[in-house]
């Protein structure tokens, strides 16, 4: 795949002002591993990537990482999203996601 064909944004999210939409966005142990810089807390990061536009949004995360709070997580995205898939494996979990409003 040519690179032309997608962008790839690395940020501090709570600071990033999004004006686009993206098809596809992946957090990637993501929301444990920002609470690390720039004081930023899980719920910031949280809001932060929830509140991107797009149309699928992928979140893999370490299952016990004690930053991550899962409950919180979960209530936040069934706010606005719909699970579509969800799996562990090891000790990883991943959730894809997709807009309310996408979901027929």
């Amino acid at each position: 795949m040519p690179f032309s064909n997608y962008e790839l944004v690395e940020c501090d999210i709570v600071r990033y002002s999004c004006k686009i939409s993206y098809d596809i966005v992946l957090a990637h142990l993501l929301l444990g591993e920002a609470t690390k810089f720039g004081n930023n807390t899980f719920e910031s990061v949280l809001k932060a990537l929830l509140e991107i536009e797009t149309r699928i949004l992928v979140i893999i995360d370490i299952y016990n990482d004690p930053d991550v709070h899962y409950g919180l997580l979960l209530k936040r995205v069934l706010e606005k999203w719909t699970i579509r898939k969800a799996i562990s494996i090891d000790r990883y979990i991943a959730i894809t996601l997709t807009s309310a409003s996408d979901s027929d």
